[in-house]
């Protein structure tokens, strides 16, 4: 048997006019990909502490009226920004971190190349610097950046201590107290408090200031905090004056009945109630894909990190370069703080996200979530 090759004629026009279509067809196919969501069941068990007024509400200590009240983190946070607030930190802070980064450029000159991790943090205390970040952005993406982040799934961000607390060991709150001291007298009265916290079969004696400061890096926030309420072995009170100290112990056990707090010779007790509810949620996410763009091109980051507004934490989850939204907020706008390192180039950006101008279920397609990127001035090696 003989085969006979036999040539084939190609018309150039035609050619040329197929891989226009081919091309045509393939970037349709791209920008327009089919809608994609994800059904979650979610099964645990959340549990909430609550610690009542303590009984009695008052005692007289030698000559002075004292109450307790117990602190949850929350209280305790705010109780810290209102210190920092008052001690006028917040001015002093942009100033403070201006010249850590004139030391950390002064390093670079010597030869010494800032780490991802280090010269992410430089770039955080710029965005914090020049107010595109509040207190709470910035301490949201420390803990991210630092690699902390993880253990925050499914709490509240608010019952996290911020970063300036030092009343925290980690990212959990010490058990902490605010004794109120009132001197109803016309002379000075000195008290020793001596505070025992009693759990259980427990006995737990107060952190030191000096422990409290050791365990979280001993910041100039942690000092101005110690020094202006944390109790002292005695305690001096003006004649008709209401003074306030914290006193801090170990971590509060949900599954306790009782706590009892003993100062000097009385003593008050708090009641514990852990309400335990089961979870089991099932919800569908719709994803989309995230597009950030630099001057009109794309970019390939090599850290990304984002802040999604607390109310939606539990409704909208990144991964890589996905995004995903429950289904009953997708009518919903979200705005979104991007922060990315590429290369070596540090980029920031805002975006705002509605799952529903995203999808057409008519078509059956879906469009990415781009935004834009800005570049910050922060270098790793200065000019």
């Amino acid at each position: 048997m003989v085969f006979q090759r036999i040539p084939v004629k190609y018309n150039p026009s035609i050619l040329a006019a197929t891989l226009v279509l081919m091309l045509i067809c393939s970037a349709k196919v791209f920008s327009q990909d089919r809608i994609r969501y994800t059904t979650i069941r979610e099964i645990g068990v959340y549990n909430k502490v609550e610690v009542s007024e303590s009984s009695p509400s008052q005692v007289s200590i030698q000559g002075l009226e004292v109450t307790a009240q117990h602190l949850n983190p929350v209280k305790t946070n705010d109780l810290v920004t209102r210190i920092l607030s008052r001690n006028g930190l917040t001015e002093f802070y942009a100033y403070e971190k201006s010249k850590r980064e004139f030391f950390i450029r002064k390093r670079s000159r010597n030869g010494s190349k800032l780490s991802d991790q280090d010269y992410l943090l430089a770039g955080l205390n710029e965005l914090y610097d020049t107010l595109q970040i509040d207190r709470e952005g910035y301490d949201r993406l420390r803990a991210m950046i630092l690699g902390s982040d993880e253990l925050n799934e499914g709490q509240s961000y608010a019952d996290f201590p911020i970063e300036a607390s030092p009343f925290r060991l980690g990212v959990r709150s010490t058990n902490n107290f605010l004794i109120k001291l009132r001197n109803s007298s016309d002379k000075a009265i000195t008290i020793r408090l001596e505070p025992i916290l009693q759990l259980g079969n427990e006995i737990h004696r107060p952190f030191s200031q000096n422990e409290l400061f050791s365990f979280n890096g001993g910041t100039p926030e942690n000092h101005v905090v110690l020094n202006s309420v944390y109790w002292q072995t005695e305690t001096k009170v003006p004649a008709g004056a209401e003074i306030q100290v914290v006193v801090a112990f170990p971590m509060i056990d949900p599954f306790q009945s009782e706590i009892m707090l003993y100062l000097a010779d009385r003593k008050f007790v708090f009641n514990v109630n852990c309400a335990v509810n089961k979870i089991d949620v099932t919800e569908d996410f719709y994803e989309f894909s995230l597009y950030p763009r630099f001057q009109g091109g794309p970019i390939s980051e090599s850290n990304a990190y984002y802040l999604i507004p607390k109310e939606y934490s539990n409704h909208v989850f990144i991964t890589n370069r996905s995004i995903f939204i429950a289904k009953g907020k997708i009518e919903d706008s979200v705005r979104i703080f991007a922060y990315y390192l590429d290369q070596d180039a540090l980029f920031y950006g805002n975006l705002d996200i509605m799952g529903s101008t995203l999808l057409n279920f008519d078509k059956k397609h879906r469009k990415d979530a781009e935004f834009k990127l800005f570049r910050l001035n922060t270098k790793r090696t200065p000019q």
